[in-house]
């Protein structure tokens, strides 16, 4: 585990005074400078909700946008599909009636 640089600088230093409390005290202090409060952490959660909401909105409206095109796409198949099956079908009644025409001689 990796000590933080003010809590080793502490206990390279001389104690100032004896006892566990006085000890106690020094480090707990020590480690208040280095770990992070409530209000940190409540600020780096704002912080991250915030980032959040953001990518939240821009993946919505990418999605909304993508939405829109694949609509677009579907709809150019469609026409495009129905031309064809339109043609098909021409092309398929008149080679029936030749064939009728044919056979009816």
């Amino acid at each position: 585990m990796k000590l933080p640089k003010r809590l080793l600088r502490f206990l390279k230093k001389p104690l100032r005074g004896s006892g566990i409390a006085t000890i106690k005290a020094e480090i707990k202090e020590e480690l208040s400078k280095e770990l992070a409060n409530k209000a940190d952490l409540h600020a780096v959660k704002a912080g991250l909700t915030a980032d959040l909401m953001l990518i939240k909105s821009e993946l919505t409206a990418k999605i909304e946008n993508l939405e829109e095109k694949m609509k677009v796409n579907i709809e150019k198949s469609k026409s495009e599909t129905l031309k064809w099956m339109f043609l098909f079908w021409a092309g398929q009644l008149v080679a029936m009636f030749t064939l009728f025409k044919f056979f009816l001689k």
